[in-house]
């Protein structure tokens, strides 16, 4: 996975809120890509062998959750995974990739993720696979250049 900064997102004002759960609009290099999905900001955007991952969220500090997308060179969404839980809040600090397929996610506190691609049964597509990783993993900034 190579980090990029090529996607935004053009949503509905913030005080649309009904509006922006049903997603934004997709650009890239400033272009139209005719994809909406949903969330409000971009937190962390990759290019993998398969396409591209997103990570996005709506800007919700006291209930923030993520959403990780997975789409094609056309930008058509191929899976989607969300992360939230009601009355929780997961506030993204770090992202870094381990592999091609792979990226791990430091949360606040001491909460850490992974999100592997995998391709389904028969390879008839893909899906995402979201496990939480162990409170001992060790995250040091001043290693990883994705820090938020």
């Amino acid at each position: 996975m190579k980090q990029t900064d090529s996607f935004k997102l053009i949503g509905f004002p913030k005080d649309a809120y009904d509006d922006v759960r049903k997603g934004s609009a997709l650009y890239i290099n400033d272009h139209n890509t005719n994809t909406v999905i949903p969330g409000y900001c971009i937190e962390a955007q990759y290019k993998t062998s398969v396409g591209y991952l997103l990570v996005t969220s709506f800007d919700c500090p006291f209930e923030e959750s993520n959403v990780f997308i997975l789409l094609d060179l056309n930008y058509r969404v191929l899976a989607k995974k969300y992360l939230q839980m009601w009355y929780e809040t997961f506030l993204l600090k770090a992202h870094w990739s381990v592999s091609d397929t792979k990226l791990m996610l430091h949360y606040q506190g001491n909460l850490n993720y992974s999100l592997t691609i995998k391709p389904k049964i028969l390879g008839r597509g893909y899906k995402l696979v979201l496990q939480k990783e162990a409170a001992t993993l060790v995250y040091d900034a001043s290693s990883t250049p994705s820090a938020h």
